[in-house]
């Protein structure tokens, strides 16, 4: 894997599922629902700019606080406390730098030299990757 970039790896933006910072927390909930992620990339609308990922639990925790289904579905995500920080990356970023986030979460977000959001490098990816690399030389 010597020398090999983030960009081997990257599912496309075009590929991921992702929430824009507008959306309220109702929307979240029925599009992770529907996907059955239980954490997903925030980004900012105009700018497609990564933010932060928002997790289930980060949600459900908001919800419950308030006591108040109905009005937690109406606020903006924006008003979630985020429990777990997921760290981007860049794009140029080598695979083997990225371990060390692989290994304390599922996927890193990959980003260009202004935070715009490119993509994800998944554990998924890199694993199946070694494992190929492995079958190649037996």
């Amino acid at each position: 894997m010597t020398d090999m970039d983030a960009k081997t790896l990257l599912t496309p933006k075009t590929k991921v599922e992702f929430l824009y910072s507008d959306v309220t927390i109702g929307e979240a909930i029925a599009k992770m629902k529907k996907k059955r992620y239980a954490l997903i990339p925030v980004l900012e609308r105009t700018s497609n700019r990564y933010l932060y990922s928002i997790s289930s639990s980060d949600l459900l925790y908001k919800m419950v606080s308030l006591g108040d289904v109905k009005k937690a579905e109406a606020l903006p995500i924006t008003e979630v406390e985020i429990n777990r920080l997921v760290i981007p990356a860049p794009f140029s970023k080598d695979i083997e730098s990225l371990g060390d986030l692989l290994s304390s979460q599922n996927f890193v977000p990959i980003v260009d030299e202004k935070g715009t959001f490119l993509g994800l490098v998944t554990r998924r990816s890199v694993f199946n990757y070694l494992l190929s690399e492995r079958n190649k030389g037996e």
